[in-house]
């Protein structure tokens, strides 16, 4: 028993993967200016004012970085994990047994640690 591999639905997955990533970090980007803006602005006064916004500044800030980080790493690793199994087998259609699928999967483990 293997795996089969379509690689067509691969390219097809991941290319609305990527779409759906970008339109992620576009939204992200949106918040992050908006949150800039509020901050700026200060529209609100007074010592509840002033932990809302430290609040905005210490939370939202990383947050939105820390998400930004992980949708770049998780694209980062699909990128790895297509160009790894296009090294195991470049045909069409390929079937790539499982002791292959294994030990492939255990050397990129080890080279990670």
């Amino acid at each position: 028993m293997g795996l089969y591999i379509d690689y067509d639905q691969m390219r097809d997955t991941h290319t609305e993967i990527y779409k759906y990533l970008s339109d992620w970090e576009d939204n992200l980007v949106d918040i992050g200016s908006a949150k800039d803006d509020i901050l700026e602005n200060r529209a609100m006064e007074g010592k509840s004012a002033d932990n809302i916004y430290a609040y905005m500044r210490e939370i939202h800030t990383s947050l939105i970085s820390t998400i930004l980080r992980i949708i770049t790493f998780f694209s980062d690793k699909m990128v790895i994990a297509e160009g790894l199994i296009y090294e195991i087998d470049r045909g069409t259609y390929a079937v790539i047994p499982e002791e292959e699928i294994d030990e492939m999967m255990l050397t990129h483990y080890l080279k990670m640690k």
